[in-house]
């Protein structure tokens, strides 16, 4: 039975009873029993009727709300399932975009040198094949980089601050960038809304690391975290060689993994900012809320 029907039931059958006990003293127990063993009779029939009214409507109640935690529970299962199945999907995508990328400019590259040694102009030729080694350094890297973020994906038993612990050690010693963890902030910090929000905070801050490997040529870089009511926020600060948002257009962001930073961030009801500029660095943060969404909201507010 819902909720909607104990709600109905609940007014009416109170009232249904009150009205039967009072036209039966009225009408009939004044001529049977009497006054005094009638006037009894219906208190212990109205107290009878309470306790099983009580314990009936109350069963139905919990009854109810166990039935409602369950497909509450069921959902929330699909849910995660969709949102990591997606993941898997974006993370395929990523990687096969990347090694595509890759390959193809291999084959072009492959193919001009080729045409070099046809021509006998070995210089430019072996300026082509260093061009191809480069190519497939950083693919090495990029690859070494997916699998390191794969393995080091927030569990329970890990936690966020043990995730992002166990990849920046890791990243520092295959980037040779010098980076900085401070994630204190986040103990105690038991739900990011769910373990999705767990794994998006931390990708992001992958691609914002892969990022400074890439392009920022730093050597070193803080990855802090802070915590207010309702939300927490990750900055990642390197002291690179930065860039100018207001010249980078939306059709441009995929090219720094921004745009995808960015769509990480909102689909679990955060944020992210950028701040750079030419010669004095990046700094990427990313805000995420803690517990229920609706706090998060009020505290926003």
């Amino acid at each position: 039975m819902d909720l909607r029907r104990l709600r109905w039931i609940a007014v009416v059958a109170p009232t249904g009873f009150v009205v039967a006990v009072a036209v039966a003293r009225h009408f009939l127990v004044p001529t049977v029993l009497g006054t005094g063993p009638g006037l009894v009779l219906e208190i212990g029939l109205a107290l009878l009727g309470a306790l099983c009214f009580a314990y009936w409507i109350f069963g139905s109640i919990e009854r109810a709300e166990r039935r409602l935690a369950l497909q509450t529970e069921q959902l929330f299962r699909r849910a995660q399932t969709a949102a990591i199945l997606d993941e898997r999907d974006r993370l395929a995508r990523e990687m096969h975009d990347s090694v595509a990328q890759v390959l193809g400019y291999v084959n072009i590259k492959g193919q001009a040198a080729q045409q070099f040694l046809a021509r006998g102009d070995t210089a430019r030729a072996i300026a082509t094949i260093d061009e191809l080694g480069e190519a497939a350094r950083g693919a090495y890297a990029d690859v070494r980089e997916e699998i390191l973020g794969l393995k080091t994906s927030p569990t329970p038993e890990r936690g966020l601050a043990g995730s992002l612990d166990a990849y920046v050690r890791t990243w520092e010693e295959q980037s040779g960038v010098e980076a900085h963890l401070n994630c204190t902030a986040l103990d105690g910090v038991a739900d990011l809304d769910g373990q999705l929000a767990e794994v998006q905070l931390v990708r992001i801050v992958q691609e914002a690391l892969s990022n400074v490997r890439k392009h920022a040529h730093a050597r070193t870089v803080q990855i802090s975290a802070a915590k207010e009511a309702g939300w927490v926020e990750v900055a990642v600060q390197d002291d690179g060689v930065g860039f100018d948002p207001a010249h980078l257009s939306r059709g441009q962001f995929p090219r720094f993994g921004l745009a995808t930073m960015q769509e990480r961030a909102e689909a679990v009801g955060g944020s992210l900012q950028i701040d750079s500029g030419p010669g004095r660095g990046t700094q990427v943060r990313v805000r995420v809320p803690v517990g229920a969404p609706e706090e998060a909201e009020l505290s926003a507010s």
